[in-house]
């Protein structure tokens, strides 16, 4: 989760929310809402890879240092000690910086000429999807919460606390595989514009 770089390969969102659903249907926990990011990491990831990824885990506290990152020649996953602690544990944040990763070690592991070059350097004109950081941030987000784990939830705050993830992710993924859209009425109990229907109910995405 650091600098951002112009993808190697331009990729649509539904391309990875593929990858990400086969990757996390590869898994014989999928179904579990809360599945272990780091077992899979571990067990599921690297056979999907079709090679091995080293794991060094070291003091990234710095004011300066990412929670994690990939290098390459060996392929490497570099974490801090603390994240991938808390990952173990279920703390949401740290299992979004695992996903993130994973996605940059699926969509960019192989490239190191492209990442070499002083030419791939992100720039603030090209369009967002263009990206390695969005690439990464859509995998993470479609394989910690997949259309069919998202879908039997009929609140986006029962959807966080059953997956361990922010109830910002959450809402934001109930509300793609949903389709719901704000309906430009304020909420009469927090007075944000956040009121929208589902499933015939009118509901604040705010007040939950």
């Amino acid at each position: 989760m650091g600098k951002n770089y112009r993808a190697p390969h331009i990729l649509t969102e539904a391309t990875i929310t593929k990858f990400a659903t086969d990757h996390r249907l590869h898994s014989p926990t999928a179904s579990v809402a809360n599945f272990d990011i780091v077992r899979f990491f571990y067990e599921e990831l690297q056979d999907i890879l079709g090679h091995p990824v080293v794991l060094e885990l070291r003091d990234l506290s710095g004011p300066d240092d990412d929670p994690a990152f990939v290098s390459f020649k060996p392929l490497k996953l570099v974490c801090d000690y603390e994240v991938w602690r808390n990952a173990k544990l279920g703390d949401p944040d740290a299992r979004y910086v695992i996903a993130h990763e994973l996605g940059h070690l699926v969509f960019h592991s192989g490239h190191e000429l492209h990442f070499s070059s002083p030419d791939s350097v992100f720039h603030s004109w090209y369009p967002e999807h263009e990206g390695t950081e969005w690439q990464a941030h859509n995998y993470a987000e479609k394989v910690l919460l997949p259309d069919f784990v998202v879908k039997p939830f009929t609140n986006h705050k029962e959807l966080a606390q059953a997956c361990d993830v922010t109830e910002a992710l959450a809402l934001k993924r109930f509300r793609e595989v949903n389709n719901i859209k704000f309906s430009g009425e304020p909420c009469p109990h927090c007075h944000d514009f956040t009121m929208a229907w589902h499933k015939n109910k009118h509901y604040c995405y705010k007040c939950g």
